[in-house]
């Protein structure tokens, strides 16, 4: 409805008066109604109360989307509708962004969208609505809008099906998509890879990670950018000079390493306690043009990260690589050690590694752990590490039943001009009720850990260190983040996100993962998921009996 200048400005002069009349009056605004019995208005105008009456007429639009995960191919449905209570009819509506091909029904406000095998990505509708009769106005008045979004997925295995292209196929059913594009075949030395994600594209390079993983049909992989760092900012870990994809072929629950990550985290926001925590995000690979699968992509233990954690880049990182690194003079066999660093790898700082002096600091750590009286241990433990932190690290792997992740698959950071060594958590596919080559662990399973850590036999053995020990688990078990209800909301949310890509991994993943871990866990993906919840219920029932408080 378009209105005169004159009419304009004859209904701008009647807001005006009324916005007066109601300040003084101490009323509601126009946006409301409001009544002056008996009122009228100048010669000309309509009474007080019709002038009032005729409020601004709002739709408040909402998309409704039943099924926003989609294939190529597939027919897109949906629709729009006034939440204000007033009819559509009162509208007129206008899809101001879409996808081509996509239609409005004007009457229903439906949207109807035939896919093609070359609409993969995300794809958002913009409805626009304005009022045919508006009611009281100054000039035109602005649109309402309501955003719908539909994610169309690739079709896999449809025989006309054509190539996702990296730069628009950002997304995958809501995940962030990586597509790599190595320069030859892959092994566990870095290779030239041009990676695109979030529509940029990268000149990178990229590796196979770990000694297991090489074997598995889907690998993890480290990826190393040059002169440009990878930006996910937007996933909450800033930029990044290298990224690790971990692979999901031996968690076919999709979530046990972000699960142990994120309460890591959790543990020390409830504490209030800064930590090393890892950052990861869900995410799709394609792998030279073909889907790859779901994976977990987490930050690199490395000088960049810990400065992203608020620490120098010059201090020492350490990384425990078998269970001789265990804060003992003897390694797992009872056997003495050949040096008191046995089991860790120097990962960053000075002296490189190698060199004479580029393990004093944890030489002398161990030595005085291994050395020590519970009570000595007990008055020194402040001066050598953070005691919180270290005290966190067994129960958290103590509760999680992470019984290779006690000494094993752990990174010790100590900054030798602030000394004071940290910990950060690494590999939990043994974890949540599994071991790392997927066989099951009970909820009742029991590992004090003092046969891998030295460290943390003394805290267990000395009364004081016990009681704050143990006072700590009571305290995250009651109000903390091994509360049941925890465990519970961070499942739900994740597999909100990642269902439908966790199946779409399983079809392509699920044959060869039973065949691998035949004799291991016969458990499809479904079932997996059904046993990490049922787990997690039994272990804390299992842990407040042991540990009453």
């Amino acid at each position: 409805m378009t209105r005169s200048r004159a009419a304009r400005t004859s209904t701008g002069h009647r807001l005006a008066w009324l916005a007066a009349l109601v300040a003084l009056a101490g009323c509601p605004g126009p946006g409301g109604i409001v009544r002056i019995p008996g009122g009228a208005g100048n010669a000309g105008e309509p009474p007080l109360e019709r002038v009032a009456a005729a409020a601004a007429v709002v739709c408040a639009p909402q998309a409704v989307v039943d099924q926003p995960f989609r294939l190529e191919g597939d027919l897109v449905q949906l629709s729009f509708g006034c939440t204000s209570g007033e009819p559509e009819s009162s509208f007129e509506a206008e899809l101001i962004s879409t996808a081509a091909g996509a239609t409005l029904d004007p009457d229903t406000w439906t949207v109807a969208w035939s896919t093609g095998l070359d609409d993969g990505g995300r794809h958002e509708f913009l409805l626009a609505v304005r009022a045919i009769d508006p009611g009281i106005v100054d000039g035109d008045t602005l649109p309402e809008t309501a955003l719908a979004t539909v994610w169309v997925a690739d079709a896999l295995g449809h025989p006309d099906n054509e190539p996702v292209t990296p730069s628009l196929y950002t997304e995958e059913w809501g995940l962030p998509v990586l597509h790599l594009f190595p320069d030859g075949d892959l092994t566990q030395e870095h290779v030239p890879t041009v990676i695109t994600f979030l529509g940029r594209t990268y000149h990178a390079e990229m590796k196979i990670r770990g000694a297991a993983s090489t074997y598995y049909p889907k690998n993890s992989y480290t990826l190393r950018f040059g002169d440009e760092d990878l930006d996910t900012g937007d996933l909450g870990l800033g930029t990044q000079d290298h990224l690790v994809l971990i692979t999901s072929f031996d968690d076919d629950s999709y979530v046990r390493q972000k699960l142990a990550y994120d309460l890591w985290a959790a543990i020390a926001d409830h504490w209030q306690r800064d930590r090393l925590t890892p950052r990861t995000f869900f995410a799709v690979v394609y792998l030279y043009g073909e889907y790859w699968g779901l994976y977990t992509a987490c930050d690199r233990m490395d000088d960049h990260f810990a400065e992203e954690m608020g620490l120098s880049r010059e201090g020492n990182l350490y990384k425990a690589i078998n269970h001789d690194a265990n804060f003992y003079a003897t390694d797992v066999n009872g056997w003495p050690k050949e040096s008191l660093h046995q089991g860790y790898t120097k990962e960053e700082g000075e002296p490189v590694d190698g060199q004479p002096g580029a393990f004093d600091d944890l030489d002398a750590l161990v030595a005085w752990s291994s050395s020590t009286s519970h009570g000595d241990f007990a008055a020194e433990m402040d001066d050598w590490f953070r005691v919180d932190e270290f005290m966190d690290w067994l129960l958290f792997v103590h509760w999680t039943a992470s019984n290779d992740s006690g000494g094993k698959n752990a990174y010790l950071y100590n900054d030798p001009e602030q000394p004071e060594f940290r910990y950060a958590p690494w590999d939990f596919n043994h974890s949540f009720g599994q071991g790392w080559t997927t066989y099951r662990i009970d909820p009742d399973d029991y590992d004090d850990f003092t046969w891998t850590n030295g460290i943390f036999a003394h805290f267990q053995a000395h009364p004081e260190t016990a009681d704050e020990l143990w006072g700590r688990l009571a305290e995250l078990m009651e109000s903390g983040p091994l509360h049941p209800d925890w465990f519970t909301a961070q499942l739900d949310g994740y597999y909100a996100r990642i269902h439908p890509s966790a199946e779409r991994d399983w079809s392509v993943w699920g044959g060869a993962y039973l065949e691998y871990w035949a004799g291991y866990n016969d458990l499809p993906y479904p079932a997996e998921r059904a046993y990490l919840y049922d787990w997690l219920a039994e272990r804390d029932v299992w842990m407040g009996a042991y540990h009453p408080g």
